[in-house]
């Protein structure tokens, strides 16, 4: 094993977007949002294939506090 001196030659670039806030109705309602955004680019695609893309996501949540 002292011979292998590198285990991967996976070489990308992430990028990551997020925004989200939250709204009280009252003081014990709530909502929440959030969303976000990320992208990858794959520069050495010969290890599993491309893999480049976009990946969006989200959330929505209502709360209550007691």
């Amino acid at each position: 094993m002292s011979e292998i001196t590198n285990y991967s030659d996976l070489h990308y670039q992430q990028t990551a977007l997020s925004l989200g806030g939250t709204y009280r109705f009252t003081p014990a309602l709530y909502m929440t949002a959030q969303a976000s955004w990320e992208y990858f680019k794959d520069k050495d695609a010969y290890v599993y294939g491309d893999l480049s893309g976009d990946a969006y996501r989200g959330y929505l949540g209502l709360g209550y506090r007691f």
